[in-house]
């Protein structure tokens, strides 16, 4: 269905999947912080700065 949103996985073990469109001039930043921490890959460099985000705002790990 259009417009509907898609639930959050209830398993841990469960992935979900963001398509997220960014900017050159963001993907660029991105690959280059990542390069700088030594990431293996963009998505992981994208998943290290969504945590660092959240921690930032008192979200934690394990909170639901």
């Amino acid at each position: 269905m259009p417009g509907r949103r898609q639930k959050l996985p209830h398993s841990p073990k469960r992935a979900f999947k963001a398509y997220t469109p960014f900017s050159l001039d963001e993907i660029e930043q991105i690959d280059r912080w990542g390069f700088a921490k030594h990431i293996r890959n963009r998505a992981d460099a994208v998943r290290s700065l969504v945590r660092k985000a959240l921690a930032s705002e008192g979200i934690r790990r394990d909170a639901r």
